[in-house]
């Protein structure tokens, strides 16, 4: 369990956000913060040949993304998706609230290595949605 007694990486309780009446308030407030962009990072990166580990070119990008991301009410999860084109060929991976501690994990490596089998020039499309920042443009959105 978490601070204030839910699951990591579920879903943060309502009463976490006192400034909504009610649940359908918060709901349009982070649909709109998301629509709106915020939270969103993206990167783009050129992948010389042989390099020794490109993923960690992603990894090193969304650590230093992540340090400069909110975090209201302990919200760290994010939402990212890596995209990988070398030549015709394209590979891709999404994952959805993963905890930042995860970055620091050996087998989130390897899923990050399995885009870059090839050792081939690649271009490498990151894309980071932090809920963090979502969430905090909500709760800015639903004052007043």
């Amino acid at each position: 369990m978490g601070s204030g007694g839910h699951a990591r990486g579920s879903t943060i309780p309502f009463l976490a956000f006192p400034s909504f009446r009610s649940r359908n308030a918060l709901a349009r407030e982070l649909k709109a913060a998301r629509r709106n962009g915020h939270g969103l990072y993206l990167a783009d990166f050129a992948v010389p040949a042989g390099h020794a580990s490109p993923g960690e070119l992603v990894i090193d990008w969304c650590r230093e993304t992540l340090a400069n991301t909110r975090r209201p009410h302990g919200i760290a999860v994010f939402d990212l998706a890596v995209a990988c084109t070398s030549g015709s060929e394209r590979r891709s991976l999404h994952l959805k609230r993963v905890h930042p501690t995860r970055l620091y994990e050996a087998g989130f490596v390897a899923e990050l290595a399995a885009l870059f089998a090839t050792g081939a020039a690649a271009t490498v499309s990151v894309a980071l949605s932090s809920w963090g920042d979502i969430a905090f443009a909500a709760m800015e959105g639903g004052r007043g």
